[in-house]
């Protein structure tokens, strides 16, 4: 099964149930030169593997399998799904007829390209049977071609041909032929590739491929040009800046100058109103290249906005230019003054700005091409360590400064001077019991207690009426209704409940606190403890992390240790079973010696005796049995095909295991062929096959049978075998066996029951050759034909009571030996043909019936009705 995985497997293909439209594939050989000798070891049953369609090609899976000949490959080269391609079939049943134990998918059965594959011809063969479209033919050491296999050579116009991407290799086909053929794995058509022309009939192009149809090509990516302004560092500013018409043109004062960190004190009192524009700025940024200092005698800078101020300068609305190197920012705003500034003194004068601005501006061009492209593989790991380095790389504990809330102060906190820090230790911070101290309302100034006086006065029965009328303040509001609310716990409680949950005003609330220096120490405190929480937390996480890289180490080194363990016990089982088998092996091949030297003292014991031993004058002939090899019933299936196939017999899987189990089961057996000559070919070659030409005689009609044996009548020695053309008398020996050659298809019972009839004779579809010598199997091996028997059903009981009934009515009843034979020979069959009953009982009524009909002259229409479903019984007896 492994010789399948990463690589391209040259194949048969065979379409074994037309009816059902059933495929198989037979593997022959790899590309590495790894030639299937053991194929029924390998794939059970019948050394083959069945085809599923794939769930993507069901439309097209009949029309590819049947239009791609009898030659194909198996690709399997990538280490992912492809190795999920061969799996156990599920419908594996031997009794039902599937013998495919393995199944694989369709869609990696590839077919050749037209020159993908040639049969090899040595000179003067016939090729018209060759299994490929096109043949080379080998003259000496060279090839010539390629040629259709329906066209005849002329060497006149042949050429060499040759190419390294080729592979010759030899192979053996199912039919137990050997073949050579000359292949390029590379030139193999999937079944992507043949969709097209099967769906549509459009013919495929070489080189190239159908695109599948669940993935869309990519879109092209278009670079998008943005801008790309040079943002300037700005740190955090520890004060807010008064907003005004303006001020985010004056804010952009940057790169002016640097910062002027001492600042003249703040005018409280009112100033008078400027009505002229201040000449402070003319523009709304400079482009400076070098910093220009600046006296400490600079104008007094404004922190907050002063009131008075009802009109504010005018600032001219031009665009900041964009400088190419950052310059120093100034961290304050352009003062708006209550006098006329007097111009700083400076040592040198501002640079000018850019005529150009454009021209300065960067392009996005060059950092487009420095950019990822969509769809590129990322390349962050590290290709020269292992998996499991590289994770153990990432796998590292947080650092100790990866807790953000570590640098959450402002730097208004950090400022103010250093307290000691609270700690909470579950005591709240509000005193809970304790009313705490309504604020007093101070006298105010004069102009607000003018104001409350105008409003009760408005509202005041009998006031004087006008056309004016006082606008309520609603800051007045709030502080009317804050003193309300305070002057009650309860609705202190409600009023917090519903300023917190607008987090607008809290988030605003809490930046007034830390502007003004309000931060209290309870907030400080609570950071720092939530501070220790998340440093515990995070310690907590690493100690986690670490028991998690203990327990796993542990448990890897207690799997490793259990590994080793069991591998060292398996290694022991191993070599414990090696010498188990050298000593089966030992006590074999002594037993066949010992055998061997039974059979030599046998001979010379007949010798001495005075009887003559496969004598020319042929009066007597003497046979005695050796100690033969243990085989399955899969391996001589095999050989007793691959020899029939080399003496030009067309043999079937179910035609040699039909013959073995009457070779097995019954020991008086009559073979009918065309001639007496191919019958004695034919039983020549099932002899050799089985190893026992040793111990077949071939006797004429006045010669004289000896057989004897000083070995012990058991299962381990092999069989006697005598074949004659002749009505003989059988010889009644333990393990002998008794062949009839009948030369006619009108054989009769005369002749012998049962009959087994000679496949299809063909010389000249193979090149007839004796057959390697085999090991002679022993009596047990083929009593193993008969282990698979079971008990016929009741509906095979009532068939074989039936005809049983039919032929007694018409004067010819079968003996009750034969019925009992006959019984075996279905019940033992039935288990191994694919065809199960049917096929079993055609063959028991072909060998039984049939004779005894023909030797009756029995009325076959009689028969009709219980011979339907027979096909080569009724082909027999001429019912049409």
């Amino acid at each position: 099964m492994k010789q399948l995985n990463g690589t391209i497997t040259l194949s048969f293909l065979e379409e074994d149930n037309q009816q059902r439209v059933i495929f198989r594939v037979i593997p022959l050989c790899t590309r590495e030169g790894a030639v299937f000798h053991t194929r029924t070891i390998e794939f059970p049953d019948q050394g083959s593997l069945r085809i599923v369609p794939d769930k993507r090609e069901q439309s097209t899976f009949k029309e590819r399998m049947r239009s791609m000949g009898c030659l194909c490959a198996i690709q399997l080269l990538n280490e992912g799904k492809e190795l999920g391609k061969v799996r156990q079939n599920r419908n594996y049943d031997p009794n039902q007829g599937e013998r495919n134990q393995f199944a694989i998918y369709s869609d990696v059965v590839c077919e050749f390209t037209p020159d993908g594959v040639f049969e090899v011809y040595n000179e003067n063969e016939e090729y018209g049977n060759a299994l490929s479209p096109r043949v080379l033919i080998r003259r000496g050491q060279v090839l010539y071609g390629p040629l259709d296999r329906a066209e005849k050579p002329d060497w006149a116009t042949l050429r060499p041909f040759g190419n390294d991407s080729y592979l010759l290799q030899t192979v053996e086909l199912p039919n137990a032929a050997q073949s050579c053929f000359y292949w390029n794995p590379e030139q193999t058509l999937n079944w992507r590739q043949r969709r097209g022309t099967l769906r549509h009939g459009k013919p495929h192009e070489e080189g190239q491929d159908d695109e599948p149809e669940d993935e869309p090509s990519a879109p092209s990516v278009q670079p998008l040009v943005k801008p790309n302004p040079i943002p300037a560092p700005v740190p955090p500013v520890a004060v807010r800046k008064p907003e005004f018409p303006g001020f985010a043109a004056v804010s952009a004062l940057a790169e002016a100058a640097p910062v002027v960190r001492e600042a003249a004190p703040v005018v409280r009192e009112p100033a008078p109103v400027v009505r002229e524009p201040v000449p402070v700025v003319r523009e709304a940024a400079l482009v400076v290249r070098e910093p220009v200092p600046v006296v400490r005698e600079a104008a007094p800078v404004v922190r907050e906005a002063a009131p008075a101020v009802r009109e504010p300068a005018p600032i001219v609305r031009e665009p900041a230019l964009i400088v190419r190197e950052p310059a120093p920012v100034i961290r304050e705003t352009v003062p708006v003054v209550r006098e006329p500034v007097p111009e700083p003194r400076q040592e040198e004068p501002a640079a000018e700005p850019l005529a150009n601005p454009e021209a300065l501006r960067p392009t996005f061009a060059a950092q487009a091409d420095s950019s990822l492209p969509i769809g590129m593989k990322l390349e962050i790991l590290n290709g020269d360590i292992s998996f499991e380095d590289q994770l153990s790389q990432l796998d590292q504990p947080l650092p100790m400064d990866a807790n953000l809330l570590a640098h959450a102060s402002s730097a208004a906190a950090a400022e103010e001077q250093a307290e000691a820090p609270l700690h909470f230790s579950g005591t709240p911070l509000v005193k809970t019991g304790v009313k705490p101290p309504l604020t007093l309302r101070g006298g105010g100034s004069v102009q607000n207690v003018i104001e409350r006086e105008v409003r009760e006065a408005y509202h005041r029965e009998g006031a004087y009426p006008t056309d004016f009328k006082p606008l309520d303040n609603p800051v007045d509001n709030l502080c009317k209704a804050l003193e309300t609310v305070w002057a009650s716990t309860g609705t202190q409680r409600q009023a917090l409940e519903t300023l917190s949950e607008n987090e607008a005003f809290t988030q605003a609330f809490l930046l007034q606190l830390r502007q003004n220096g309000g931060e209290t120490g309870a907030v400080k405190a609570a950071q720092d403890q939530l501070a220790d929480i998340e440093a515990e937390r995070l310690s907590l996480l690493m100690e986690l992390d670490a028991a998690k890289s203990e327990d796993k180490a542990a448990r890897d080194a207690l799997c490793a240790s259990m590994n080793q363990k069991k591998r060292d016990e398996v290694a022991k089982l191993e070599e414990r079973a090696r010498a188990l088998r050298t000593d089966t092996e030992t006590l074999h091949a002594t037993l066949i010696s010992l055998g061997e030297q039974a059979q030599g003292v046998t001979l010379e014991a007949l010798v001495h005796s005075g009887a003559q031993l496969c004598t020319s004058n042929g009066e007597t002939v003497a046979l005695s049995p050796r100690i033969g090899m243990e085989k399955k019933p899969e391996e001589l299936i095999a050989s007793v095909r691959m020899a029939l196939g080399r003496q030009g017999f067309a043999v079937s899987e179910d035609d040699a295991t039909e013959l073995l189990t009457f070779f097995a089961l019954q020991d008086d057996l009559t073979v009918c062929a065309p001639t007496a000559a191919i019958g004695e070919l034919y039983v020549r070659a099932l002899t050799n096959a089985l190893g026992l030409s040793n111990v077949t005689a071939y006797t004429r009609a006045g010669d004289y049978l000896t057989v004897a044996s000083l070995l012990p009548e058991n299962g381990q020695r092999t069989p006697t075998v005598e074949v004659s053309a002749f009505a003989r008398a059988a010889v009644h020996a333990y393990g002998h066996k008794t062949l009839r050659i009948a030369a006619a298809q009108e054989v009769t019972a005369a002749d012998g029951l049962p009959v087994a009839t000679a496949p299809a004779y063909r010389p000249g579809t193979n090149m007839v050759r004796e057959a390697q010598p085999a090991a002679p199997v022993m009596l047990e091996s083929l009593w193993a034909f008969a282990d698979a028997a079971a008990p016929l059903s009741p509906a095979g009981e009532a068939w074989f009571i039936e005809l049983a009934g039919e032929m007694e009515q018409q004067g010819a009843p079968l003996a009750q030996t034969d019925q009992n034979r006959m019984r075996a020979f279905i019940a033992a069959a039935s288990a191994r043909l694919r065809g199960g009953f049917l096929v079993a009982a055609d063959a028991a009524a072909l060998g039984w019936v049939v004779p005894l009909a023909r030797e009756r002259r029995l009325n076959t229409e009689a028969l009709r009705s219980t011979l339907v479903g027979l096909p080569r019984t009724l082909a027999a007896l001429n019912i049409r």
